[in-house]
């Protein structure tokens, strides 16, 4: 695939970084802290510096681009892939970039923003252009309806693309219908629509699977396990994706430390997923021990259930730091010339301790 397709891949590799050169145009325009990500009313619930806007996202997707583009090449069965799916990989990431970066710079430039309607027109018509090409998309295993039933037959493969296409199709034209719905009936309708897209193919395979299967189309001989993959890499992409989830699920959520150090001239915050800070006793205005902070929305920054660390925004500070615990509601609260720090330990008595020592440095 990269063989054949030298040129355009460079090309798709420039046109992903373009909206970089659309944000330097707009530099001064933008405000510093732009809106990255929105919630399901709209509302944006995720920011980023303007430096990160313009620049991290597209080289992220850039380097996003080439993992898709060096996983599909290494695929075998891609050799003689249709060309015009081959295409599709390769502006997929240019369009979806365009599509972020055009949605950033929107809404940092207009303040009344109907991101949702946009996003779902986007969706729909993806959804439409994916189903038109399901059908031509030969059996690989990195592309397509990746599924047992679909990767150990051929006939099951051809046979579920073209149901699936027909299928995507028809959800994507319901998106876009959806799309000038009141954004609680039109959420709701998009969820059901890809639950269907993703279900309904994987039902018609399986009981594809099983009518060959009992009509002695199929036998166990005759059927290739997975694809062709060895149990060995069965094995190892079962472990991986086992650790994964239990790092994901398990080990993240339950890991990690804020520690609280009060030196001589200065306290200090340590993590250990996000970054340590200080502040000097000399610059603090005002402290506070506190149950009542309100936390806001994360706008910045690294979340478990366990820790909350980085930026936020609430009513009462606006943007302010935060450094503590997500389960425990006592916090210290420091003003450090207008700015505010919420810091908080793992328990309610260490943190009325720190907070008493820092008293003590400032008096």
């Amino acid at each position: 695939m990269i063989k054949n397709n030298k040129v355009t891949l460079a090309l798709s590799s420039v046109a992903i970084l373009m909206p970089v050169a659309v944000g330097l145009i707009l530099w001064d325009k933008l405000p510093e802290t732009m809106t990255v990500h929105w919630n399901a009313a709209g509302n944006g619930d995720g920011f980023a510096s303007k430096a990160f806007a313009v620049f991290g996202m597209p080289i992220i997707l850039l380097a996003f681009h080439w993992i898709c583009i060096v996983f599909t090449d290494r695929d075998k069965k891609n050799k003689n892939q249709n060309p015009k799916l081959q295409k599709i990989v390769l502006w997929l990431c240019p369009v979806i970039t365009w599509m972020i970066s055009g949605m950033m710079y929107f809404a940092a430039s207009v303040k009344e923003t109907d991101i949702m309607t946009v996003l779902f027109l986007f969706l729909g018509l993806m959804f439409c252009v994916i189903g038109n090409y399901l059908p031509k998309c030969k059996q690989n295993f990195t592309m397509g309806i990746k599924i047992k039933w679909t990767l150990e037959n051929e006939v099951n493969w051809n046979k579920t693309h073209r149901l699936g296409g027909i299928v995507w199709f028809i959800c994507g034209l319901v998106m876009i219908a959806a799309a000038f719905l009141p954004l609680k009936i039109s959420i709701p309708v998009m969820v059901t629509l890809i639950v269907v897209a993703v279900i309904v193919p994987a039902v018609y395979s399986y009981s594809l699977y099983r009518k060959m299967l009992k009509n002695g189309e199929i036998t166990s001989e005759n059927t290739v396990p997975w694809g062709g993959y060895s149990k060995k890499v069965i094995v190892i992409v079962s472990v991986i994706i086992s650790l994964l989830l239990v790092f994901s699920l398990v080990v993240l959520p339950n890991t990690g430390n804020v520690d609280i150090i009060c030196g001589e001239t200065a306290v200090e915050i340590n993590t250990d997923y996000w970054f340590d800070i200080s502040v000097a006793y000399e610059n603090i205005d005002g402290i506070a021990l506190r149950d009542d902070v309100d936390f806001g929305r994360r706008t910045n920054g690294f979340g478990t259930p366990r820790l909350m660390l980085g930026t936020f925004m609430n009513e009462e500070f606006g943007t302010y730091t935060r450094y503590t615990y997500g389960k425990s509601k006592l916090c210290i609260v420091v003003e450090d010339d207008g700015n505010y720090l919420v810091i908080g330990c793992e328990n309610d008595e260490t943190t009325r301790e720190i907070y008493n020592e820092i008293v003590a440095k400032i008096k």
